[in-house]
């Protein structure tokens, strides 16, 4: 059983190259509700957004949110301090570039100073651990439960520019 993933995105090159390879891809602007009811919000389980933008994603999850009630909303914020703002607008996690960076680089410099394996996972740990306890925020922070998971062909874009919507075949849009 597989994941039907429908990207959103702006960029005209992006969608072609998507429909090339065989995936789903609609042309829009996700903050309009017609195109995220085009891709198929109303019948799916979860929205992935990835914009830069937190004011665009605000509006992607807000617009999401009144579409689809009980949508699992996962989103990217580039700094700790947008929590609220992506909370109230409907994120029910949320993945912190500014706290995967800092990681990254720790994991990066570790690796580079010839650090153990278990030695540099449990520094990244203790990093983490360090950033939840000073700012009360996680890396990844869910708001409510996860649905049960979904096994899977997930279909990764690397466009900075989507809005995915993945969704398992013939949905129901029921996530209990």
């Amino acid at each position: 059983m597989g994941v039907r993933v429908t990207v959103v995105d702006l960029q005209p090159t992006t969608i072609e190259k998507l429909k090339k390879l065989g995936r789903d891809a609609i042309f829009g602007d996700a903050t309009r509700r017609e195109v995220l009811l085009a891709a198929g919000i109303e019948g799916s389980r979860c929205l992935i957004v990835t914009l830069p933008d937190q004011s665009t994603r605000a509006a992607i999850l807000t617009t999401a949110r009144a579409l689809a009630p009980r949508i699992t909303i996962l989103t990217r914020a580039r700094y700790l301090d947008e929590q609220l703002a992506l909370e109230r607008a409907g994120a029910d996690s949320i993945s912190y570039e500014e706290a995967e960076v800092a990681m990254e680089l720790a994991r990066l410099m570790l690796g580079t100073l010839g650090v153990a394996q278990e030695t540099l996972d449990e520094e990244v740990r203790v990093i983490r651990a360090e950033i939840a306890v000073r700012t009360g925020f996680t890396t990844i922070r869910p708001r409510l439960p996860p649905a049960p998971a979904v096994p899977s062909d997930d279909v990764k874009d690397d466009s900075p520019n989507d809005s995915s919507i993945r969704r398992p075949p013939n949905s129901t849009g029921d996530r209990s």
